[in-house]
């Protein structure tokens, strides 16, 4: 039988999990694979609660009240100390819209429903990822809804089939694992948040507490495994990235390299890896790694917030040291005192109590959600810069990313005059070229042109040439452009407009979260050859059909929520924050001039440059009177688009 003893290696293990998240998430780069920490918690997770539940379905005394009794002791007093103190920074910090969907990210963690509310709101201009304060609470409802269902499956097949048990659970792990490959391709945001792609790293944890294979008996068996399991997690952290398909089977690192490093002090006997890891800084890591998980990530977003700027070093120690003291804070005052048999509260009043704390959670944040993000708090001016991060434009919400058989037959959006003339222009992009479809369609109304528009979000319009970082169907969508092109004669421009700086030096600008990303199959450091060459054969392909070719330079990228920001400065007083100068966005934009400066030689291209219009006097501007021409940190506003119509009147 398992040993049952506390297992300070095991408090060790969280510490190794969670010191990684932490680094990573303040943006250490040594530590870029960082968040696999999660997995580890996953498998740590599935071995304790399984441990425990197993024993006492097998001696007939597992109780369902009393496993959700220990899960309410254990999430609760941190989860909703920590929730209540998010949300007043939230009402102090946040403009209305923001305040709005922190709100229903409220009700979702304490539904523990979070993961299926971030994966349904993991669209390409919804509020990154990387700034929503309650983002991480994604994993616990992931393993809440594991534990809806999993007692129930095992205390079936303990009373109904325990010769099956273990060939089961290990086939329902191996589906799991199976869906979450298939998925991490096709679906890579489901993938990541559903519990039906992580369940297998849960069921890990599950089979080495049910001894599916003997526990070593060799004390040099033992330590080859937790050294190698060690390693797994090691080469996890500090060689995947951003840049890395995950979980799939890079999740297997983490996963296996837990499950060894467990299953190696499985019989009570220790591990060369076990003794490190019972050593006391990191067992007291491990006892705080809960409230630490917990208060870490608001600090950080709350902090992102507030600055402009990326955080220094400096900035990054003081969010990691702050994160330790409120952790252990909450540790001695807020976990322990609930905790066990001897805990506060009895088991009907802690039913009560988190019932009631939970409605109030609710009734609160659909208060928040029912009034639009209590605009009232909030100066009218400030206001006004803010809804610019919200608004919508006809371009951005009915002509991007159009199925292919709608361009086939020519369904399209159109530019400039009504529909009784033959379009003889077409703006072809991504979503910096449909934020530029305003400007387009203005400046052809005065010009008495008609043109399309046609973009697909993180799609340059480069003929060949795919998105390696997720999942878009770039060249089959720009075939379909090429193929519209091919049928209709009138269109006899066209206007490539791209985040041409992003796809030549591959890395986000300033602050902006986001991965990398990769339009070479040889990886990000082949970008610009890849640009250069899906350039070069586009603007070939146009020119043989004898059609005229204008290049669109991108306008500055900004690297901050350029609302958010100024609507916060005029909310509390503070100078407004500046623009990139002049000579960063040439450095940005240098790699492009050059190809462009090689294919020019070759092929007859028109080029219009924007940086006079919005870098006049060295300095890049980020509002017009008042108001911002962006509408997050690099795609306009429809005022920045007007702002560019009366320039294209002259230029193009």
């Amino acid at each position: 039988m398992i040993d049952h003893r506390y297992r300070s290696d095991i408090d060790g293990l969280r510490a190794v999990a969670i010191v990684p998240v932490v680094l990573y998430h303040v943006g250490m780069p040594l530590f870029s694979g960082g968040f696999v920490g999660v997995d580890v918690f996953f498998v740590i997770s599935g071995f304790l609660i399984t441990s425990i539940i197993y024993r006492e379905m097998v001696t007939g005394t597992f109780s369902f009240a009393q496993f959700y009794d220990r899960r309410i002791r254990r999430l609760f007093p941190a989860l909703f100390t920590v929730i209540a103190a998010t949300s007043i920074a939230a009402l102090w910090l946040l403009m209305p819209g923001d305040l709005l969907a922190y709100a229903r990210s409220v009700i979702a963690a304490t539904l523990f429903g979070a993961n299926l509310l971030f994966w349904r709101t993991s669209g390409y201009f919804d509020e990154p990822a990387e700034m929503k304060p309650l983002l991480h609470a994604w994993s616990l409802s992931v393993e809440e809804q594991f534990y809806i269902f999993f007692p129930v499956m095992l205390l079936l097949l303990v009373r109904r089939s325990p010769k099956h048990l273990r060939a089961l659970l290990v086939i329902a792990a191996f589906l799991s694992f199976a869906a979450s490959v298939v998925a991490v391709k096709r679906l890579p945001d489901a993938a990541f948040y559903l519990p039906l792609f992580r369940a297998w790293e849960l069921l890990l944890g599950a089979l080495v507490a049910i001894q599916v294979l003997p526990p070593p008996a060799k004390h040099w068996q033992r330590d080859a495994v937790s050294v190698f399991g060690l390693m797994l997690i090691l080469y996890a952290v500090f060689a995947l990235s951003d840049e890395s398909t995950f979980p799939g089977f890079n999740a297997l690192y983490p996963a296996i390299g837990t499950a060894l490093i467990i299953y190696a002090g499985s019989a009570g006997h220790g591990s060369i890896i076990g003794k490190a890891l019972s050593w006391r800084p990191l067992v007291l890591i491990g006892l705080i790694s809960y409230s630490l998980y917990l208060w870490h990530w608001p600090l950080i977003v709350f902090t992102k917030h507030y600055v402009a700027n990326e955080l220094v070093l400096l900035e990054k120690l003081g969010l990691v040291l702050a994160a330790l003291l409120l952790a252990a804070l909450s540790w001695r005052f807020i976990e322990r005192p609930f905790r066990g048999r001897s805990g506060k509260l009895s088991r009907r009043t802690l039913f009560a109590t988190s019932f009631t704390v939970m409605l109030a959670a609710i009734i609160a944040s659909a208060a928040v959600v029912h009034y639009k993000g209590l605009p009232q708090r909030v100066p009218a001016a400030a206001a006004r810069i803010a809804d610019v991060a919200h608004e919508t434009d006809h371009y951005r919400e009915n002509c991007q990313n159009l199925p292919l058989a709608h361009i086939a037959r020519g369904d399209v959006c159109g530019l400039g005059l009504p529909e009784s003339t033959s379009p003889d222009f077409l703006l072809w992009g991504d979503s910096h070229a449909m934020a530029l479809a305003p400007a387009f369609h203005e400046a052809a109304l005065h010009k008495k042109r008609r043109g399309w528009f046609l973009g697909r979000t993180a799609c340059a319009p480069l003929l060949g040439v795919e998105r390696y970082d997720k999942t878009h169907n770039c060249v089959a969508y720009n075939d379909a452009v090429m193929g519209l092109i091919e049928q209709h004669p009138s269109l006899r421009t066209v206007i490539l407009a791209g985040r041409w700086g992003l796809l030549a030096n591959s890395v986000r600008y300033g602050s902006e979260p986001g991965q990398p990303v990769v339009i070479s199959p040889r990886g990000a450091g082949d970008n610009r050859t890849v640009l250069q060459q899906g350039l070069e054969r586009t603007v070939q392909t146009l020119r043989t059909r004898g059609i005229e070719v204008v290049f669109m330079m991108d306008v500055p990228e900004i690297g901050w929520q350029v609302p958010v920001l100024l609507s916060r400065a005029e909310w509390h007083g503070r100078m407004s924050p500046e623009g990139p100068r002049l000579d960063s966005y040439r450095d940005r934009q240098q790699p492009v001039v050059e190809i462009l400066e090689e294919l020019v030689l070759r092929q007859s291209l028109r080029v219009i440059e924007v940086s006079d219009l919005f870098c006049p006097e060295g300095r890049c501007l980020v509002a017009h009177n008042g108001m911002p021409l962006y509408r997050d940190d690099d795609h306009l506003s429809t005022l920045g688009a007007s702002f560019v119509a009366g320039f294209l009147l002259k230029h193009w």
